[in-house]
């Protein structure tokens, strides 16, 4: 792999998180997301019983994991899915083809077509929206609902 500019990790700390799909909600309106499809979403795991007898849920972050040798990359026959220099795994919307290869490969199922656009879509860490600014050592954003945030890891 190339030397990358940046890194950025997102965390959820599902200790804090409630399950609200706030998260979800905001990162739908940010980026324009269709009805039907979320490029974040928040699962809810079946409830654990705790020693004290109280019910624990779990609520699990599942988006791009934007892979270090990510399949949606290798099976793109435009290019159009590529990794970028700070590591997040993009897809080139002009360059798309809309083939489906990327959607079928990702073992995380979390790339979609856009039915509007008819291109694939995922997470991209917010990089056209709250990133666009520019990278900056040391970098946290805050999400919405301050349960989550995309950090700069190198």
């Amino acid at each position: 792999m190339n030397h990358l500019t940046n890194q950025y990790v997102m965390l959820h700390d599902e200790k804090r998180c409630i399950g609200c799909q706030a998260c979800t909600v905001a990162c739908k309106v940010l980026n324009d997301v269709p009805e039907g499809f979320s490029r974040v979403q928040v699962q809810i795991r079946a409830p654990e019983q705790a020693s004290n007898a109280l019910t624990h849920f779990q609520f699990v972050r599942v988006s791009c994991q934007h892979c270090e040798n990510a399949p949606c990359v290798s099976v793109c026959p435009t290019g159009a899915s590529y990794r970028d220099e700070n590591g997040i795994v993009q897809v080139d919307k002009s360059r798309c083809i809309g083939c489906d290869y990327c959607v079928a490969a990702c073992p995380f199922h979390v790339r979609y077509l856009n039915p509007q656009t008819g291109v694939a879509d995922k997470c991209n860490f917010c990089a056209d929206t709250r990133l666009a600014a520019g990278p900056v050592s040391g970098v946290r954003i805050r999400l919405p609902n301050g349960r989550a945030e995309i950090r700069q890891t190198g």
